[in-house]
């Protein structure tokens, strides 16, 4: 789903268009990656998520070392901000933002990654992004100039993550807005000890966790960090 906002005495109002993206779209190829972070660090990345995907997805209990965890909320970040280059009005993370995700190997300032374990590795929507422009009406919003803020929620078998960028209420754990937060575990800034698997979410919370209600973006939120 793309959410468009603008600001009218101080209440959000969003202009929502349907967006919902099926497994198979989950191999969807970003064509603004380089040759050289295509077969460099993007690489390198994947390789070293495979292992930690698969303990994951075999439900074994266990705890993520650190180093798991960062590697588990790289690929989410990446994976997530590569999907926006094929939905430009989604956008939340910048140019600045993905040089310094290579550079230095970790998510940008403003940005948290949750993961949790899901019911069923069936599960219809495989891929969500929600984006909000702050501030311009809807026939004035420029694509290529990045979101205010976002989310996008990755599902990968039976393994799900979401990626909030920007000043987003998610981002602060202690104002956690819906039930299904409390069986996901925050990767990034990482939440020590992440034990595996969660308490698997009811499909209700899950499906709430994918599309976020237009009341969670709320504006006293979103000026922080201002």
């Amino acid at each position: 789903m793309i959410s468009r906002m603008r600001l009218e005495r101080g209440v959000p109002i969003f202009f929502n268009q349907p967006r919902g993206m099926s497994s198979g779209q989950m191999q969807l190829v970003a064509k603004a990656v380089c040759a050289n972070c295509n077969n460099g660090w993007m690489s390198r990345l994947e390789d070293s998520f495979q292992p930690v995907f698969s303990r994951l997805n075999s439900w074994e209990r266990f705890t993520l070392t650190d180093s798991e965890s960062d590697i588990a909320a790289l690929w989410a970040v990446k994976t997530a901000a590569m999907f926006q280059q094929n939905d430009p009005e989604t956008r939340t993370f910048s140019l600045e933002d993905l040089r310094g995700l290579r550079e230095t190997g970790k998510p940008p300032p403003k940005t948290s990654v949750w993961m949790f374990a899901m019911d069923s590795a069936e599960d219809e929507f495989r891929l969500t992004q929600q984006g909000a422009h702050l501030g311009s009406p809807e026939d004035k919003i420029d694509a290529a100039f990045p979101a205010s803020l976002g989310q996008t929620f990755l599902g990968a078998q039976r393994v799900a993550f979401v990626v909030v960028h920007g000043p987003h209420p998610l981002i602060d754990e202690e104002q956690l807005p819906v039930p299904g937060w409390r069986t996901a575990r925050l990767l990034w800034p990482r939440l020590k000890p992440a034990k595996w698997p969660t308490l698997p979410a009811q499909h209700a919370e899950v499906n709430v966790l994918k599309l976020l209600p237009a009341a969670a973006f709320v504006p006293g939120a979103l000026f922080l960090d201002e």
